[in-house]
């Protein structure tokens, strides 16, 4: 499996490279690839090379879109989510980063497609993760809380993704 992962990341980044001399990097194709690239570090568990394809792919389509467009909350919430687990495996205190950039992530989502979507309900209980790395356990508690009520009334009291 890691070899197939390596073989991803390294097709991904020959998109990236490729992107950039084709279409510019301020492109569309090029922000996709660098979410790509992203998402294939993620599965290797390259989480500070996952923040760098992130926030590449984040300021381009803030670049493109604006900021409050799905397309920088998708980028936002992997880049949370990188920092949230970067942080885990013993990096720099990017637990602030993981909370600023998932929380805008979710205003966005919120904004965007409402409470009831679920990219903005998992994007809240990213941010409950990321209280109770902070030792934030009231914080917590509220927000995995209100991520279960949601889920709840997405999904029906008997889906899995209920069962937090």
């Amino acid at each position: 499996q890691r070899s197939k992962n390596r073989r991803e990341q390294e097709y991904w980044n020959s998109i990236v490279t490729d992107r950039s001399m084709t279409v510019g990097m301020l492109h569309r194709q090029t922000a996709e690839a660098f979410l790509s690239l992203g998402h294939a570090h993620m599965r290797l568990n390259e989480y500070h090379e996952a923040l760098t394809a992130f926030q590449s792919s984040c300021k381009i389509f803030k670049a493109l879109d604006g900021p409050t467009h799905l397309s920088v909350g998708r980028a936002l919430d992997a880049f949370g989510l990188a920092a949230l687990r970067y942080n885990r495996e013993g990096g720099a205190s990017y637990l602030i980063q993981a909370k600023t950039a998932l929380e805008e992530a979710f205003a966005i989502r919120f904004h965007n497609l409402g409470i009831w979507h679920v990219d903005t309900v998992e994007t809240f209980n990213k941010i409950a993760g990321v209280y109770l790395h902070m030792r934030k356990f009231r914080e917590a508690a509220d927000a995995y809380r209100e991520v279960f009520l949601v889920r709840k009334a997405i999904y029906g009291v008997n889906h899995p993704s209920v069962a937090i």
